[in-house]
């Protein structure tokens, strides 16, 4: 079984990052944040990720690399059954409460 990876966004401007890594059996999230921009009232599009902000498939949980609103600024659409992780130090991560966000 090989490993998949999918851009869901990120790979045509900066923040707004979300990536997710899966096998045949686990599916994780990497980072679900908001769009940057410069402008005072643009509004980030929402992310729609099938499994993770509605119940058509699965994720098992979401790994945000760091605490910034790129990376983080969508968590509360992330399904209340998933849980969310975050990085402590290599190779650690800790759990993450709905409550922390950028």
């Amino acid at each position: 079984m090989g490993l998949k990876l999918c851009i869901h966004r990120g790979t045509h401007q900066i923040g707004g990052i979300a990536a997710g890594i899966s096998t045949a059996t686990t599916r994780i999230l990497i980072d679900m944040g908001d769009e940057l921009s410069l402008d005072p009232n643009f509004v980030s599009a929402p992310l729609n990720i099938p499994g993770v902000t509605d119940t058509d498939g699965c994720c098992d949980a979401v790994l945000f690399t760091h605490y910034h609103g790129d990376h983080t600024g969508q968590m509360l659409r992330i399904r209340p059954e998933i849980p969310l992780c975050r990085g402590v130090g290599e190779g650690h991560y800790a759990p993450v409460s709905r409550t922390w966000r950028a």
